[in-house]
């Protein structure tokens, strides 16, 4: 009978939860519902028997222990320790001012109908929970809503993983500062005597728990990890054995009496987080936490809940007036929201985000979840606070949990509105805000180049900063598995092979901006779907980062031998990408740009020539190559093709308008270059005038052994004479002319190119205006 309750307690569950997905709440409103539900009726007793409620509280206690441990391990605590970064001054932020104002609100008249606080070790207990956020629920639900690679989406998350781990340490020093009191006894003369037994087992208790964490847990970890290497199946009894292990360290603090949750958090916090065991061990036991365990808690939950305690008015101690639940209800709302709100809304707009986007960030870092409902049952099985306040403490929980969605919401509009407002490209953005590119990945052979590139890209040191999406494009097959996992990046490839593939790719980036990559911030993405479909993958992942340029490898790829390695598929990506995409794009031909070794400012020597016909590509062109203009390892040379004025180009009237018109604008735009970074900066400029398209080519050549990076912009201008001829003979049209030649094989060898699209504004209004569900796009443009 039992396994019969818990098959249909977790159907009953997944069943609910495919209605409540279609708003955007997340899985535990479904099995709170349903807890709720069975555990007001006597159908529990009925399949469980008398000993229900002493078997649901053995089950809960162990659930939220697994649940802290795994909280616990999933946190840094030497973040703590380091300068605080945004997210840090967001969560700590928010934890000290929700604690202030929670403060004040204790001692107004106004809350003393609360006869919970009139106590102050229960007001300061119920202060630090609300201090708290849930950050494990809060990142599972940000990612399902689609926000997770988004500025204020990261951010949010970063601050609530800060200010769970501070709010909840405080707790636990709090939970051994009110224990203290069990130390000293009365004896007969009623004379205060100190309980030297429970002091000695403390001592070594906690003693033995710390030699245990700090000087053998790592020893054993890291033999684990050595036995267990990346690409095989971790062994059955090595993962048995560690849990056997953690339970024990857990087990020792429960002796003497401290509380076993809490000190699960601090056993999980102080266990070492490196190595493929740690990640193990959070992947399992959220998985029997998700399947299992959590449903069941929250049916021990319902067992608690007096709903028609709803209706009840609570006397106050001397038997006159009384509070209502919408009374306690409202206090607690304010007490748990109005602070966290305030202070984030402050902090955030010195940031450079907009009073709306503070705000939402504030309700969204005000989300309470599993350990928030711990802390009021552990209140109400010690008689802290009555079954009334439990109730209405339940309730204020999930209506923070239901109204999240909503503000994700807000966040996204405000932020879709903006971008079809704005132009994503490089010629119309703000040089003193942070720049956000997207560098596509098909594997470890296109890092050497791609590295070398962000770090031309970074520019100068008083350039803006730079932040790098580093994709990694991968195919799904058939016979690949999807893994769906917690945090930001929630659907992965189960395969060893391109796991290891994709951890190489990563520390090789992450060791070049701990070597030279000041200035660069690089972050990953992944692009997990077939060929035909990878430009959608690519498009959301830009949208979702806010990104005003794509640059993707040339679907020919240069060998040790000197021939180019054709990949049919990928040319049809990024033909896809370069007709939808919603920023501008950059097609990278690679021809080793730097060899294998990475650019460095003090020794790196690089030529690179931007090549200017005219139009609006070329002008993006030219925008991009001004950011690398300024580093100190980068040599750039801006070249004007213009018309040989003797070579006459025959065009009716409206043709020579247009073209006089377009003239005239390349001429403002390389005037004003000309100003910001020819007189007064480091750019080389000159000009060469050609008769017709053989001319061009033939320049080209003469060009290609002195600079290693070409730049220049796809389309040029159509009707110009310079290109006449020149697509008679194209291999890849989708280049451009220009771009058709400096990718070509018969080109160069060494010389490596980069051909850029600008982004279209009014192409893609037309497009995505109407259909804002398709336009998903969630940062926020204005942070520094």
């Amino acid at each position: 009978m039992m396994g019969l309750a818990i098959l249909g307690l977790y159907f009953s569950g997944r069943l609910l939860h495919t209605f409540l997905a279609l708003l955007g709440q997340p899985r535990m409103i479904s099995e709170a519902l349903i807890g709720l539900l069975i555990g007001n009726t006597p159908l529990l007793e009925a399949l469980v028997g008398n000993h229900a409620n002493q078997l649901l509280e053995a089950i809960s206690e162990y659930t939220m222990g697994c649940y802290m441990f795994v909280l616990g391990l999933e946190m840094d605590p030497e973040s703590i320790l380091r300068r605080p970064g945004r997210e840090a001054i967001i969560g700590y932020t928010s934890t000290i001012s929700t604690i202030v104002i929670s403060m004040v609100c204790t001692v107004l008249p106004t809350a003393n109908f609360i006869p919970e606080m009139r106590s102050p070790i229960t007001a300061i207990s119920l202060v630090l929970v609300f201090a708290n956020t849930a950050s494990p629920l809060l990142t599972r639900l940000i990612t399902e809503l689609k926000m997770g690679k988004s500025e204020i989406g990261r951010l949010v998350i970063g601050a609530s993983i800060h200010n769970d781990m501070t709010s909840t340490l405080l707790m636990c020093t709090w939970i051994i500062f009110t224990s203290s009191t069990d130390f000293v006894t009365v004896d007969k003369k009623k004379k205060p005597v100190l309980n030297m037994a429970r002091v000695i087992s403390i001592v070594i208790a906690l003693f033995l728990q710390t030699v245990l964490i700090r000087k053998v847990m790592p020893r054993f970890f890291f033999w684990v990890n050595n036995e267990n290497p990346e690409g095989k199946h971790m062994k059955g009894t090595h993962l048995v054995l560690t849990f056997t292990t953690v339970f024990f360290i857990w087990a020792i603090g429960i002796i003497p009496g401290y509380r076993g949750t809490l000190n699960a958090f601090i056993v999980g916090l102080a266990l070492p987080r490196e190595g493929r065991l740690s990640r193990q061990l959070v992947s399992k036991i959220n998985f029997v936490l998700r399947i299992l365990l959590l449903p069941i808690f929250f049916v021990f939950v319902g067992r608690r809940v007096q709903m028609k305690m709803w209706q009840k008015i609570e006397k106050n101690e001397e038997g006159s007036g009384g509070v209502s639940s919408w009374q306690k209800l409202l206090s607690f709302i304010v007490m748990g929201t109005v602070g966290k709100v305030i202070g984030i809304a402050i902090v955030t707009c010195r940031m450079g985000f907009k009073l709306p986007e503070g705000l939402g960030m504030g309700l969204l870092m005000n989300l309470k979840g599993h350990y928030h409902i711990l802390c009021a049952l552990d209140g109400l099985q010690n008689e802290t606070i009555t079954e009334h306040t439990f109730l209405v403490i339940l309730l204020h929980i999930l209506l923070s949990v239901v109204n999240t969605p909503l503000v994700v919401a807000m966040i996204v509009r405000r932020a879709k509105n903006r971008a079809l407002d704005g132009e994503m490209a490089l010629q119309w953005h703000n040089p003193s805000k942070d720049l956000r590119i997207v560098v596509c990945l098909y594997g470890p052979h296109n890092l050497p180049t791609a590295i070398n590139l962000i770090e031309a890209t970074r520019g100068g040191t008083h350039s803006a900063p730079l932040t790098v999406y580093a994709m990694d494009m991968i195919e799904l097959t058939g016979s690949s598995t999807l893994t769906y996992r917690e945090g930001i990046e929630g659907v992965t490839v189960n395969d060893e092979a391109i796991t290891g593939m994709r951890d190489q790719m990563t520390s090789v980036l992450e060791e070049y901006v701990q070597e030279s990559g000041e200035g660069v911030t690089i972050r990953r993405l992944l692009a997990l779907s077939s060929y035909e479909n990878m430009h959608a993958d690519v498009f959301n992942g830009a949208r979702d980062v806010m990104a005003v340029f794509i640059i993707l490898p040339f679907h020919r790829r240069l060998m040790v031998d000197g021939t180019m390695e054709d990949h049919s598929a990928l040319r049809d990506v990024n033909k896809r990408v370069l007709q939808s995409a919603p920023c501008s794009v950059g097609i990278l031909v690679d021809r080793g740009l730097g060899g294998t070794n990475l650019m460095s400012a003090a020794y790196a020597s690089h030529q690179v020539a931007v090549i200017f016909i005219g139009g609006c590509d070329d002008c993006e062109a030219m925008a991009y190559a001004s950011r690398m203009a300024y580093h100190p390892g980068v040599k750039l040379t801006a070249i004007r093709l213009m018309q040989d004025p003797d070579t006459e180009f025959s065009t009716d009237g409206g043709s020579a308008r247009i073209m006089e018109k377009e003239t005239d604008l390349d001429d403002q735009f390389l005037a004003e270059f000309n100003d910001r970074h020819v007189k007064n900066g480091p750019v080389a400029y000159f000009e060469r005038y050609v008769a017709n398209g053989p001319e061009t080519v033939a320049t080209l050549n003469k060009l290609e052994e002195h600079y290693s990076l070409f730049i220049v912009g796809l389309a040029g201008r159509g009707s110009s004479v310079l290109t006449t001829g020149m697509d008679e003979w194209q291999e890849f049209p989708e280049l451009g002319p220009l771009g058709d030649i400096l990718a070509g094989s018969d080109f160069s060898v060494k010389a490596s190119a980069l051909i850029i699209q600008q982004h279209n504004n009014e192409k893609h209004r037309e497009k995505y205006g109407d259909n804002l569900e398709e336009f998903s796009v969630y940062s926020h443009r204005s942070v520094n």
